[in-house]
């Protein structure tokens, strides 16, 4: 009985995740590389069931247990291209008067 309850110990019933520390590819390290991770996080726990982490790929906020002040990564992506563009009409815009 003594086995029984030494294989069973609180310790070994910790459930909870740890966070992996992965490196992320360098095509994806930009501004939204913080919501990218909590997202691949996201999909590793839940199996990349398709309609799991939806708040972390769609800009909603998180369940209590875990939440982000920041955008969700499609629509931090979505920012940083709209950024981009303006930027580039505005190089356009200034070498064409030139």
């Amino acid at each position: 009985m003594s086995d029984q309850n030494s294989r069973f110990s609180s310790s070994d019933r910790n459930t909870s995740l740890k966070k992996p520390s992965r490196p992320i590819n360098l095509s994806y390290r930009d501004g939204c590389m913080k919501i990218l991770e909590e997202l691949n996080y996201c999909r590793e726990n839940t199996w990349y069931l398709p309609w799991k982490c939806v708040e972390e790929r769609h800009g909603e906020f998180l369940d209590k247990l875990v939440k982000i002040n920041k955008l969700a990564y499609e629509k931090c992506e979505y920012e940083a291209f709209k950024e981009r563009v303006k930027k580039l009409k505005e190089l356009e815009s200034g070498k064409i008067s030139d």
